[in-house]
């Protein structure tokens, strides 16, 4: 096989056929958590609307994921099946720019297998790359806007501005987040442009940006910049990185590490690769960042911001991987040394790292069949009451993707005055009770309780009981 055709396929298309495999293996449709049923709600609201239904409601996140799932299904149908394609897709860019931008500055070693073993057997990438969400998809539009902008930075090829600012702006409309992971990438625009007067193409890559935004301003008209008045960002603060115990909208968390300490899991968690722990022993940090001083620069600004936020989620380092796998490449080759001139087990030890992190996979991946079967049994159940309201709060989402057909009131979004007599509750009291203590889903719980007969008539696995209201 000819180098740039293996490249493709190993790094392309063979990470593609790997997340749908998964996925089919496991039985999976890609729906778990809030967030995966959010982006598979909206997906059908648009798939609907460019049938010439009702416009989308309100949608607080990036729009970008569920609309390009809903527009692969307005000409293909299967709204589910295209976003979990889009999720793949979405990988395949991940491993293949994220070596491209390795190989602009390293021509005559291949590590082909490396960033294989690295990102796409990466458990929380592989994990990731699975569900009905926008992460993995960010990262590829995140890594594309990287090798495009050091493209030009090495051709001065001032058209490579346009592929940077289209991965960028998408990356953005994906997930806010990635605005921070691309600072680096814009700065190197910038410079170069200013040294080699590439004005023009500078010109042209604003109006592709302002092109890729109208979706944006379109459908977000009512609020279309409503994301900067998060909590996570106007909470943000220095200190946060010192802390480990934070009581914010998003309820009451305590940590095991403060958050300077929780962004370096990317480096030495197994849930993130299996050896990072032992190749932190064989960084050289003068040589090895030198090497990468942009990637360094990019991913500690990003690990920064997080450390900032009052809130810790391994999901949020995710987006960080390829930058760290960049960065683990001079380590990973000293420990391979080793390995092959001491031990000459090379392909035992490949191998091992294999089996290693699709056994950590596949142990973490059990939660999200374990919450999926969860789900749908719940959604079942509830479906068969003639109640046509339910009040719920985190598993409430869910209940509208396996066609439950009750008039839903999320108990997190507001306090109640009052309750609709003979309805459904949701709950699930041992869960909640100290995370939401004194908060909108526990308040309500409580006037619940004070001020209505509420009886139990299903339990389910994990702590959660339907209720009727009366």
């Amino acid at each position: 096989m000819k180098p740039k055709v293996a490249e493709v396929f190993y790094l392309l298309l063979l990470p593609i056929i790997i997340t749908i495999s998964t996925g089919w293996m496991y039985n999976f449709n890609g729906l778990y958590g809030q967030d995966a049923h959010a982006y598979f709600g909206y997906a059908l609201e648009l798939s609907s609307y460019f049938d010439g239904g009702a416009f989308p409601s309100h949608f607080f996140w990036p729009i970008f994921y569920p609309l390009l799932g809903a527009s692969l299904s307005y000409l293909f149908g299967h709204t589910l099946i295209m976003l979990q394609l889009v999720s793949a897709l979405g990988m395949g860019l991940t491993t293949y720019y994220s070596y491209k931008l390795l190989h602009l500055n390293i021509k005559k070693e291949k590590y082909v297998p490396y960033f294989f073993v690295f990102l796409v057997l990466c458990p929380i990438v592989l994990k990731s790359s699975v569900l009905t969400m926008s992460d993995i998809l960010c990262i590829g539009l995140i890594m594309g806007a990287w090798y495009f902008a050091f493209l030009f930075d090495k051709t001065k090829n001032g058209w490579q501005i346009l592929p940077t600012a289209a991965f960028a702006i998408l990356a953005i409309n994906t997930r806010y987040a990635a605005a921070v992971l691309l600072l680096v990438p814009m700065f190197v625009i910038l410079k170069n442009t200013i040294q080699h007067k590439k004005w023009i193409q500078l010109a042209l890559g604003i109006l592709l940006i302002a092109v890729l935004c109208i979706p944006h301003f379109y459908f977000k008209s009512n609020d279309p910049v409503g994301f900067v008045g998060h909590s996570w960002l106007t909470n943000w603060s220095f200190l946060n990185l010192f802390k480990r115990n934070f009581d914010t909208a998003e309820g009451s968390f305590s940590y095991l590490f403060p958050n300077i300490g929780f962004v370096f899991y990317a480096f030495f968690h197994p849930l993130f690769f299996s050896l990072g722990a032992i190749l932190i022993f064989f960084i050289h940090p003068k040589k090895d960042f030198n090497s990468q001083v942009y990637v360094a620069i990019g991913l500690a600004v990003y690990l920064l911001f997080l450390a900032g936020i009052p809130y810790q989620n391994k999901r949020f380092l995710l987006l960080a991987m390829p930058f760290v796998g960049i960065l683990f490449l001079e380590p990973f080759k000293r420990f391979f040394k080793l390995i092959r001139e001491k031990f000459k087990v090379e392909m035992l030890f490949f191998v091992v790292i294999i089996f290693s992190q699709f056994g950590v996979f596949t142990y973490s991946f059990l939660t999200v069949l374990q919450r999926n079967k969860l789900e749908k049994e719940i959604a079942y159940v509830v479906s068969k009451y003639p109640q046509k309201h339910l009040y719920g709060f985190d598993m409430d989402v869910s209940l509208n993707s396996y066609g439950c057909d009750k008039k839903i009131h999320n108990m997190w979004v507001e306090e109640y005055p009052k309750f609709t007599r003979n309805s459904l509750v949701i709950f699930n009291e041992e869960k909640f009770a100290q995370q939401w203590k004194n908060k909108a889903p526990m308040n309500n719980w409580k006037l619940m309780n004070d001020k209505y007969e509420i009886r139990e008539v299903d339990k389910f696995k994990e702590g959660w009981s339907l209720y009727e209201l009366h």
